[in-house]
């Protein structure tokens, strides 16, 4: 119903009044209004617009810092055209046989028997004038092959005839990998590398290998795929895991992930895949994923149970459950955050009102340029160089900040980038008190990228048991990969030895041996095994 207000009848007193009330209802309606528009913008920019965090400030627009100046050398000459095109046309030596270092070597020669030496002229037997040598590469496509092992067993007649204890000899064979199963080692390592490195749905496995004239359900291979994790991928990424918990340097990330049938929850609820592994500096480097139904601190808390040291994570509060570590903080998610804000901004603004947000993003690029400095120094010379050329910037950097978020519009994307900023100082300061420390959490989310992209294809998983699958192949092929290794050939090597290997013969010794960074890993698993 329209409500009609008759202002001849209000005093002066009731006319300013309702004027003060209806200004400071309107202000509060243009700011949600503001805020809305604001969020409307930065989604449509995340759909359509570029994800790339780069090149986010316009070098016309701002210029905290004038490397480019104290860099140039005007007295230079500049380099001509032809030299550049000359430059640009060359090519290497030895390029073409860089990109076939690493592969299998096979070579064919084509002579002429002894009549087809004969010349068609004269009659006489032809010389060898030269050699033309010619290369390609061949493509062999997986086949599948039926392998049947016949195993003989013996008996003493002998024995058998004098009624004392008879021997029975079985001739040496390779044990099954699942017992009635069809699976092999390579099988098995086909399958799991498929779906965790080249992130294939079972689907389109079960089609593939249906071409190639082998008939696989969908629910055999998953089957495969889960028994062979929890019976000779789950030992080795416990000893994994005590590996990672003894060191002193970790990153955290976690993403969501759905899981259909999960007692006690909605299918469509939120469970999480944890990533925890150890920093670039290790020369063993390992990642460990960890699936929980929760975001929760105590998964954190619990997984990293007896771990000393520093843990680099973004900004979620849950981490702080975690005992006994110095938390260190990400300088990516802060530049994010500016990003953001510029990105929700009303491109119709004049450039004055960006130079907010760009000085925040310069802030960062100029932080992350001189962490890619400390990057270059030897280890030991790294604590005092960002003491000494970091934490002047840095302490700018919080100091402009709080000066700014006081004087912010409540409620904007700029001013949480602020607040922001200020909430994770005590965090980001822990970069100084060692000098491994990275200023960016970004080698666990490139770590999570994997498994994130593999999402994309097939979605969801079904059970509890096949997200903990999941988690244990993931650490395997990605650890895998991290030391330099060839996941399938990996992968059937450590089930090949373990297959048939009671649970008491399968001890720390026998573990470490098939660890990816063990130096008893053959050398045809090994990226530059091959040359």
């Amino acid at each position: 119903m329209k409500t009609t207000i008759d202002l001849t009848k209000m005093t002066r007193e009731e006319l300013e009044t309702f004027a003060m009330e209806a200004s400071t209802e309107a202000e509060a309606l243009k700011q949600k209004v503001d805020f809305y528009e604001e969020q409307l913008r930065l989604m449509r920019q995340k759909k359509f617009g570029t994800s790339s965090e780069k090149n986010q400030v316009d070098e016309n627009q701002l210029s905290l810092f004038n490397d480019a100046e104290n860099e140039a050398d005007l007295t230079k000459e500049e380099p001509k055209m032809e030299n550049v095109r000359k430059v640009r046309n060359a090519k290497k030596k030895g390029e073409k046989e860089a990109k076939t270092k690493k592969l299998e070597k096979k070579v064919t020669e084509y002579t002429l028997n002894e009549k087809e030496r004969i010349c068609p002229a004269c009659g006489q037997e032809v010389a060898k004038m030269k050699t033309v040598v010619r290369k390609e590469i061949e493509l062999i496509p997986a086949r599948f092959v039926e392998h049947t092992h016949i195993t003989h067993v013996y008996v003493c007649k002998n024995c058998e005839k004098t009624g004392t204890n008879t021997p029975i000899i079985s001739a040496p064979a390779p044990a099954s990998v699942l017992e009635g199963s069809l699976v092999s080692p390579s099988l098995a390592a086909y399958l799991i590398c498929r779906k965790y490195e080249n992130r294939d749905t079972v689907y389109k496995m079960e089609r593939d290998m249906k071409a190639a004239g082998l008939n696989l359900s969908k629910q055999t291979i998953s089957n495969w795929i889960l028994r062979t994790a929890e019976r000779y991928g789950k030992p080795l990424y416990e000893k994994m895991q005590q590996h990672l918990l003894s060191q002193t340097y970790l990153h955290a990330d976690e993403t969501t992930v759905e899981v259909l049938h999960e007692e006690g929850r909605k299918p469509q609820s939120k469970s999480y895949m944890w990533l925890f592994c150890n920093g670039q500096e290790e020369k063993e480097p390992i990642f460990v994923y960890h699936y929980a139904a929760t975001r929760s601190g105590k998964v954190a808390q619990t997984f990293l149970k007896g771990y000393q040291g520093i843990l680099q994570c973004d900004g979620y509060d849950g981490y702080n459950q975690v005992e006994n570590i110095l938390r260190m903080g990400c300088l990516a998610h802060v530049k994010r955050k500016y990003v953001d804000a510029k990105r929700g901004m009303n491109a119709k603004l004049p450039e004055e009102a960006y130079e907010v947000v760009n000085t925040g993003i310069a802030y960062c690029d100029r932080l992350f340029q001189l962490d890619e400095e400390v990057k270059q120094r030897p280890l030991a010379e790294r604590k005092a160089w960002k003491e000494e050329n970091l934490r002047n910037v840095m302490n700018a950097f919080f100091q402009w900040a709080q000066k700014e978020e006081a004087s912010s519009v409540s409620g904007t994307l700029l001013q949480k980038a602020l607040r922001y900023t200020l909430n994770e100082r005590v965090y980001l300061e822990t970069y100084f008190t060692d000098g491994r420390i990275e200023l960016s959490n970004n080698r666990a989310e490139r770590g999570i990228r994997p498994f994130v992209m593999g999402r994309k294809n097939w979605l969801f998983c079904n059970t509890p048991r096949g997200a903990d699958s999941s988690a244990i192949w993931y650490s395997l092929v990605e650890t895998a990969k991290a030391n330099q290794l060839k996941p399938y050939d990996y992968v059937a090597y450590i089930l090949n030895q373990m297959r048939g290997k009671p649970a008491d013969e399968r001890k720390d010794d026998f573990l470490e041996k098939l660890l990816p960074w063990s130096k008893d890993i053959p050398e045809e698993c090994k990226v530059t095994g091959k040359e």
